[in-house]
């Protein structure tokens, strides 16, 4: 290992260098860093991501065999039944916000670019906030009041979390900046 280089990562004032020097390679040291994140956002993200993942199975249900249930669901609300396509949509969004969690906490996606984390994440603090104000002051039914109202709060708190925990490992160390 190049003593330099831990020298210069001290110098810019990261916390690395005694990771470094005890793992031996960078590659353990990006491990290690993956591992030291607060496992409170680890588990923040895995809960919401489990969130996401079931709500898309809910989705998926509703673009194929559930279609009774989802007219069952949106006639208090008098809108027009959605195609199944778009159910499908929805549920492919939010498999890939499950992702964009995952993949903000460390736990999935070394091989994409971690600023695609970080704006993927703000958008959906900022679209789950935005659902949860319109659901808790202007929805006409009592499912959106109740029911999704606070769980898009939920949703849009959790990805708050997730969205200001400290940067991946992987998008802070200078050598993975170049790769």
């Amino acid at each position: 290992m190049d003593p330099s280089l831990a020298v210069t990562i001290t110098q810019r004032d990261y916390s690395y260098s005694q990771i470094l020097v005890a793992s031996g390679t960078l590659e353990e040291a990006a491990e290690q860093e993956r591992r030291d994140k607060p496992m409170t956002v680890r588990h923040i993200a895995r809960l919401v991501a489990l969130m996401l993942a079931i709500l898309a199975l809910i989705h998926g249900y509703w673009a194929t065999a559930g279609r009774e249930s989802l007219r069952t669901v949106l006639s208090s609300a008098e809108v027009p039944i959605p195609p199944p396509w778009a159910v499908w949509l929805v549920a492919g969004l939010l498999v890939v916000g499950a992702l964009l969690v995952l993949g903000r906490a460390g736990d999935w996606g070394g091989f994409v670019p971690p600023w695609m984390f970080v704006v993927g994440c703000w958008t959906m603090v900022v679209s789950f906030s935005l659902a949860a104000v319109i659901n808790f002051f202007d929805g006409t039914t009592t499912i959106e009041r109740t029911v999704f109202g606070p769980l898009a709060f939920l949703l849009a708190l959790g990805t708050l979390l997730v969205s200001l925990s400290p940067r991946r490992a992987e998008s802070v160390l200078p050598w993975r900046r170049s790769s």
